[in-house]
């Protein structure tokens, strides 16, 4: 088997996070969908989309993230190229909410935390391309210096996540022309977006189609 990267994209909401999947092949990309809303472009081909309501409380669900991502991961490779959570923040929420039904003082956050890093760690050990979408925070890095990270509940967990991916995305908008351009920064500090030296020019087009095949070539498996 050959492990994937998996890729954390990160960024303020109407920065195109979303947008950013609009030319991935539909019929090869899973979408679980945590935030139960339709994607914010024409995705009529995107036919592998399942809502997901909650984390994990009954068994074999297919409304459950548990058991619908242990289903996604295990797909035909052929058939599959890539998962995405959409998104990683409502995916973290529903871990809250089923630990506070689940468990009562500390086993909350402790079980939350757990599950956090069990859906982290099976990511990286995969055939296809995990994306996990999230919204991101500003933190005081050094007094006056402002950055950018992945927003995630539990004071244990922040700023820990990024060290979980080979390739943080920050998606972001610049000026060009009389208006924006959507874009993904791809190796600055202020931004926690990082990846492989060499595979990324620091600023690329916000689609998710051009990142994963920039990737195929950098490894050797275009």
């Amino acid at each position: 088997m050959s492990i994937k990267d998996n890729i954390l994209i990160i960024g303020q909401s109407g920065v195109g996070k979303s947008t950013s999947l609009r030319n991935l092949d539909g019929g090869k990309t899973i979408i679980l969908n945590t935030e139960r809303k339709r994607l914010p472009f024409p995705d009529k081909a995107f036919t592998r989309q399942f809502p997901i309501n909650n984390y994990k409380l009954k068994q074999n669900d297919n409304q459950e993230f548990a058991f619908m991502f242990s289903r996604a991961l295990i797909a035909k490779s052929e058939e599959t190229d890539a998962i995405v959570i959409e998104s990683f923040t409502a995916m973290c929420e529903m871990i809250m909410l089923s630990a506070t039904k689940l468990f009562s003082g500390f086993d909350v956050f402790k079980w939350y935390a757990d599950q956090v890093f069990n859906v982290l760690y099976k990511s990286k050990n995969t055939d296809k391309y995990v994306v996990f979408i999230a919204i991101d925070e500003g933190y005081e890095h050094l007094p006056g210096d402002i950055r950018r990270r992945c927003s995630l509940e539990g004071r244990k967990m922040e700023g820990k996540v990024e060290k979980e991916f080979t390739i943080v995305l920050y998606a972001d908008m610049i000026p060009e022309g009389e208006g924006f351009k959507h874009i993904f920064r791809t190796n600055d500090p202020r931004f926690s977006s990082k990846s492989p030296m060499g595979m990324f020019d620091p600023i690329e087009p916000n689609d998710l189609n051009h990142i994963i095949n920039k990737i195929k070539t950098y490894r050797g498996e275009a």
